[in-house]
């Protein structure tokens, strides 16, 4: 699925994610880590993960802390209006501080992937959109928040043996698939999953709206 049909040889390149530490407004920028080949004309690409990262650590910490029991709710994160690019790792592939507790991700800005797909590999997460795009559909029954796909990637969002997670609301755009659901060798299949309003186009690609693997 996310591997090409014949591996390659020898090792290709990787992506480099960094914090731009100073030469802001000129043609040579110091980053906060160096990439351990010499790589020219090569894409870049602006990444917000860090700061829903962030959020979703805080929510699990204050749910985790003592007296404040992880049953008396929570509203979890929110992405306001505008355009937001994740093109780092996120949380829900990973689990956060306080793996298995997951959160809730509201989304009302359009969100942009370039590099990677919205990978959900641990569980608990629920990623609501309620931005109130202007993409609308025949069979339409509530609003929905853009989710803006490389052609270059297989999937918009995957989720690899994971349970209880939601993504609902969402205009998907996405030359592969849209939601790919399926195993990691010796984990557990996905369960428990909701797809709610949600508009799905895979166009120019072969790719398929929900593909359960």
């Amino acid at each position: 699925m996310f591997a090409p049909a014949t591996p390659p040889v020898s090792p290709t390149p990787q992506t480099l994610n960094a914090i731009i530490s100073s030469g802001g407004g000129t043609t040579t920028l110091n980053l906060s880590a160096s990439a351990s080949n010499t790589a020219t004309t090569q894409n870049v690409y602006h990444d917000e993960s860090s700061f829903l990262n962030s959020c979703v650590n805080d929510d699990q910490n204050d749910r985790g802390i003592v007296g404040f029991p992880s049953n008396v709710g929570s509203y979890g994160c929110y992405i306001p209006a505008g355009n937001y690019y994740f093109n780092g790792p996120l949380v829900t592939d990973t689990g956060g501080v306080v793996v298995g507790v997951g959160g809730n991700i509201w989304v009302a800005g359009s969100v942009f992937l370039n590099i990677y797909p919205w990978y959900v590999s641990t569980g608990a997460w629920y990623v609501k959109g309620f931005g109130s795009a202007t993409a609308t559909a025949s069979f339409s029954h509530a609003s929905a928040t853009s989710f803006h796909t490389s052609a270059s990637l297989a999937a918009s969002v995957a989720i690899r043996s994971a349970a209880h997670v939601e993504f609902s609301g969402l205009d998907i755009h996405s030359s592969g698939h849209g939601i790919w659901i399926g195993n990691i060798p010796y984990l557990g299949g996905p369960n428990a999953l909701r797809f709610d309003n949600d508009l799905i186009t895979t166009w120019p690609g072969p790719g398929a709206g929900l593909v359960f693997r």
